[in-house]
């Protein structure tokens, strides 16, 4: 079975599979660092 993942398709997965458990209405936009810094920093090196 292949579903196209989207809000509108939740229902139609089958019931041993978990949704989103939060108010997706809720949300507010937010920004996440992942610290990728030092590994940039040490591909770039290659190239200068």
């Amino acid at each position: 079975m292949t579903v196209k993942l989207s809000f509108s398709n939740l229902a139609k997965l089958p019931s041993k599979v978990s949704g989103p458990k939060y108010d997706r209405a809720a949300l507010k936009a937010g920004i996440v660092h992942f610290g990728v810094g030092n590994f940039h920093r040490s591909h770039q090196a290659v190239y200068l």
